[in-house]
């Protein structure tokens, strides 16, 4: 498997454990969000009930996002790896497996 696949897949592995925690607790990223850029406003229990859903299905649907393409650098990650094992065996040894089934006749066909 390439560098760049694996990097890429403990990349976005990472980046999935991060979404996918603040999809299962939001309140303390809202909170943070909060402080940072709207600390001017009152606060409002139905406002902040409102925005965890909202922070919750948009990160729960963005670390499923996530979770698709690191599995998919990691199917291509491995596919890359048995193409470029395999595309040398094809042009090296094609002469020898063509003497190997002459020598051993019908055989080895069937």
């Amino acid at each position: 498997m390439p560098k760049e696949a694996v990097i890429a897949c403990i990349v976005l592995s990472a980046l999935f454990l991060l979404v996918f925690g603040i999809s299962k607790e939001p309140r303390s990223w809202r909170r943070l969000y909060q402080h940072f850029f709207r600390s001017g406003e009152m606060p409002s229990v139905n406002r902040n009930k409102a925005m965890d859903e909202r922070i919750s299905v948009k990160a729960g649907t963005l670390a499923v996002i996530i979770l698709v393409i690191d599995v998919v650098v990691l199917l291509g990650g491995v596919g890359y790896a048995a193409y470029e094992r395999y595309s040398n065996y094809e042009v090296e040894d094609a002469a020898k497996l063509e003497e190997v089934k002459k020598l051993s006749g019908p055989r080895l066909l069937q």
